[in-house]
């Protein structure tokens, strides 16, 4: 575990931000379809339907956009921002600090539907803790801390609804 701290308490710099948000998105991405595969071997009536649940507007324009981005930058600031700074604040580099992160990830996956969604939105708020606290939140810069949650939150929301529009047969 403390070796775990030690590396989230280096900040990544330049590239290695975007890095680290594309290989966290791919891992993020990998489990959600693993799960996925699992829950439904064993009977689940899981679907991508349950999984991109967003209404799918008539036509895509920037204005579907910035409200993916908008509602990622909110559950952000809402799931990340103001606990891990605070118990940065209060802990330093500290095992409770995974704690708060383990809460909050609970606490986001439920409020996406149900004990179904730890597994998805769960261990996806995990993955977006770990950048927000490797990418500047550690070290008290929240708004690049926010910004490289944000846009990973969103990149992750946008693809699972261009798949969940696949699974619709709404893309060919």
């Amino acid at each position: 575990m403390s070796a775990f701290l030690d590396w989230l308490e280096v900040e990544a710099r330049g590239f290695e931000v975007v890095s680290l948000i594309f290989k966290i998105l791919i891992i993020d991405l990998i489990w959600t379809f693993f799960a996925m595969m699992v829950m439904v071997s064993f009977g689940s009536t899981f679907s991508f339907f349950q999984l991109a649940s967003i209404p799918i507007p008539d036509s895509m324009d920037w204005s579907f956009l910035v409200f993916l981005f908008s509602a990622a930058m909110i559950e952000e600031v809402i799931f990340r921002h103001v606990p891990l700074l605070i118990a940065v604040l209060m802990y330093g580099k500290s095992p409770r600090i995974i704690g708060v992160m383990v809460v909050s990830s609970i606490i986001f996956g439920l409020i996406h539907g149900g004990p179904i969604n730890l597994v998805f939105q769960g261990v996806g708020g995990f993955f977006l803790s770990i950048i927000f606290l490797k990418c500047g939140g550690f070290q008290m810069r929240p708004l690049k801390a926010l910004f490289a949650s944000t846009t990973a939150h969103f990149l992750y929301n946008l693809i699972i609804f261009f798949i969940g529009m696949m699974a619709r047969g709404m893309l060919s």
